[in-house]
């Protein structure tokens, strides 16, 4: 090699580093090391989106039937659902006598009703007290299906109870059918 060719490559006729004297880094086996935490939060991480793909996080609806000596209801209410969202509460009530029944009470329990904002009844309620907001009809004839739906808005987490009650008559008659209610409202 000239004297040309070794300054262009630096004083190192070969152009290696091993030639310069420079030690090489030790061969290291690659080794994958876990915390604890780290054990228990990667398939945490990975189980959550498993999870809202099976629709676990999603909104879903729960309903209700029962009979009594007069009538027959079905409730249909959301389970769980999301912060903020809309979602409707239906009351189906059937006359099952073969008497026209001259005043129909539905009772909502405040306990229930309370948990969610901007709520819109569809009839509106006849009557509020601190235990119940009271949805009344007239004449509901024999066979007849009369409605009630209430929007609810979630506005507080976790799980609200309550219960809807028919009574043939007014609010301190004993009610016909009670029906309990329970939604998961979550983040």
């Amino acid at each position: 090699m000239t004297d040309q060719q070794l300054r262009q490559s630096g004083g190192n006729p070969s152009g290696r580093p091993e030639d310069y004297g420079v030690p090489q880094p030790p061969e290291i086996e690659k080794q994958w090391t876990f915390s604890t935490l780290q054990k228990l939060g990667v398939p945490l991480l990975i189980l959550i989106p498993l999870l809202a793909l099976l629709g676990l996080f999603g909104e879903s609806s729960a309903a209700a039937t029962e009979t009594g000596n007069t009538f027959a209801v079905e409730v249909s209410y959301p389970s769980r659902y999301r912060y903020n969202m809309l979602s409707p509460l239906t009351v189906s009530i059937e006359n099952r006598s073969d008497q026209v029944v001259p005043t129909v009470t539905v009772s909502f329990g405040q306990d229930y009703i309370s948990q969610f904002s901007n709520v819109s009844f569809t009839p509106e309620p006849d009557e509020v007290t601190g235990e119940a907001y009271y949805v009344r009809f007239d004449d509901l004839q024999p066979g007849e299906v009369r409605l009630v739906q209430v929007e609810l808005q979630a506005d507080r987490y976790w799980r609200h109870n309550g219960s809807v009650a028919v009574a043939p008559g007014d609010a301190d008659d004993a009610p016909d059918v009670v029906i309990e209610v329970s939604t998961l409202v979550y983040p």
